[in-house]
């Protein structure tokens, strides 16, 4: 197709972002690959030209296609259990998306929004590192929080020990204001003009 702005097909789009797609396995790579990925974004056009719902599945792999260079043992799998792990997405024991991400997945795309989500995760959300990127992250994270917990605890203890101080130092404090207060009163201080 001509112009900038003009939607290639998805098979050029493979081709000039992961052209060593075209090098894997059909049947033992590819297929079970898309299959997988079509029961996460919740499409069910399967790999052999269903036309169900195509359009997730399209337009999710056109998004980022070096998802299709990837180990669905090694990498897809192992990243979408560390996003179930940490809560972004909610998976079930197979790996698939519970029903609530499947109803939420499906109220987003049909209600008008400016960018409705596609899928249940974006294609390059899955194909982030997770040992380089994503694992190191959550830890500085995790690390961060517990500093900053840590933090308000001890502002805290410091608070509760300011007003324990105040308040075994002010019966003190108040007898010292009764007595110079009774010392003006009897005149034994007040000074005499010289």
């Amino acid at each position: 197709k001509n112009g900038k702005n003009a939607k290639c097909t998805l098979s050029a789009r493979v081709l000039m972002s992961a052209p060593s797609t075209y090098s894997l396995s059909l049947t033992d790579n590819i297929i079970p690959k898309v299959e997988y990925l079509a029961s996460l974004w919740g499409s069910h056009n399967n790999a052999h030209g269903g036309k169900n719902n195509s359009t997730t599945l399209s337009d999710n792999l056109r998004e980022y296609p070096q998802i299709l260079t990837l180990s669905q043992e090694g990498n897809i799998i192992p990243t979408l259990s560390f996003y179930n792990m940490t809560g972004y997405i909610h998976l079930d024991s197979q790996g698939v998306p519970s029903r609530k991400n499947q109803k939420e997945v499906s109220a987003a795309t049909t209600t008008a929004q400016p960018h409705p989500q596609k899928g249940i995760i974006r294609s390059r959300y899955i194909a982030t590192s997770l040992y380089n990127r994503l694992l190191p992250r959550w830890h500085f994270l995790l690390e961060e929080q517990e500093k900053r917990r840590n933090r308000e605890q001890q502002l805290l203890l410091l608070e509760e020990q300011l007003l324990l101080e105040e308040k075994t130092s002010s019966p003190t404090m108040n007898n010292n204001k009764d007595k110079s207060a009774s010392k003006v009163k009897d005149g034994t201080n007040i000074q005499q003009p010289k």
